[in-house]
């Protein structure tokens, strides 16, 4: 209640802040603190709503009592089919990757020798073949 009695306060003191400083003695006081009167005023509003929200907001989190009864009712079933150890191991394997190519057409041309060879496409690796490791579960039965 206290809180709640506060904040109204504090937020009717901003407000007539705000008011007053609108409307000031002569008409170019006015123009030249209106804007500064709107800011005033708009940031007061923020502030309170903020504080207004912050109050109505139930607390949350892990002393919550729905929280506490959660937790004991997943350890309560995590300790009833608790997890048993497996029949089997882990083993690494090596996998042998292929590698890749791009086949690209050789036009007809004289080799060293002075001999004609025909034009055909001849393969060149983009990406050379490599060993994979790969975990593989091995069972005892």
């Amino acid at each position: 209640m206290k809180k709640k009695l506060i904040t109204i306060i504090a937020i009717v003191c901003m407000l007539s802040l705000a008011a007053t400083s609108v409307y000031a003695d002569s008409a170019s006081k006015r123009r030249r603190h209106q804007l500064e009167g709107f800011l005033v005023g708009s940031t007061a509003a923020f502030i309170g709503a903020s504080i207004i929200n912050s109050l109505n907001n139930k607390k949350s989190g892990a002393y919550n009592n729905n929280n506490k009864q959660r937790y004991q009712r997943e350890q309560y079933y995590s300790d009833r089919y608790r997890y048993q150890e497996p029949d089997g191991h882990w083993e690494v394997e090596r996998i042998w990757v292929e590698p890749e190519y791009e086949e690209k057409w050789n036009p007809g041309h004289y080799n060293k020798r002075g001999r004609w060879v025909r034009g055909r496409y001849q393969r060149f690796i983009t990406k050379r073949g490599y060993y994979k490791k790969r975990r593989v579960w091995v069972c005892r039965y």
